[in-house]
């Protein structure tokens, strides 16, 4: 959307607003209207509602809109149901690994569980890919900046020290293995 190219999250929100609610909205407006609610506090249902929309309209097998559904429900405080619909994303990913996207579903679940040295890690990996513009304010790797302002405070604290560690090794992680199954 232009509005999010100029940094309008807030005009974005609308016009994704009203295309939901005109009934007009396409499997891939719906997630990007999700996307854009886990920039703002509180997270609640409308962002569940339309991420589930986007997961429903692709027939359950996109990535994006599966990983966006996770985060949603992460930041809905919805922790469990959130891990388990990003297994489903993972298992629908065509690229093995974690990139970024990944690490901030890691993220969010682990800031609902009150992880908070776990957060900060999952943040820590989140880079800009190749293809990511850098003016997006919308790009996985702000996540944290624009979630800072409404974390727990001790998610916050042990993100604001994440400026620390840049010009040191990233700290030893988890590599996502916890959400194996079995």
């Amino acid at each position: 959307s232009v509005r999010l190219s100029v940094g309008d999250l807030a005009g974005a929100g609308d016009l994704y607003r009203r295309l939901a609610e005109g009934g007009k909205a396409t499997p891939g407006d719906f997630n990007n209207a999700a996307w854009l609610l886990l920039w703002s506090e509180p997270v609640g249902e409308q962002a569940v509602d339309w991420a589930r929309r986007a997961v429903e309209g692709s027939g359950r097998r996109q990535y994006a809109s599966l990983n966006t559904l996770a985060a949603v429900l992460a930041a809905a405080g919805r922790p469990a149901e959130a891990r388990e619909v990003f297994l489903q994303a993972l298992d629908a990913k065509q690229t093995e690994g974690i990139d970024g996207a990944d690490w901030v579903v890691h993220g969010l679940i682990a800031e609902r569980y009150g992880l908070a040295a776990a957060a900060r890690c999952a943040y820590g990996k989140v880079t800009d890919g190749p293809d990511d513009d850098p003016d997006d304010p919308t790009r996985f790797v702000l996540v944290e900046v624009y979630r800072d302002a409404a974390a727990p405070a001790a998610v916050a604290t042990a993100r604001r020290s994440r400026s620390a560690r840049r010009s040191s090794p990233s700290p030893p992680c988890s590599n996502g293995s916890r959400y194996a199954r079995g």
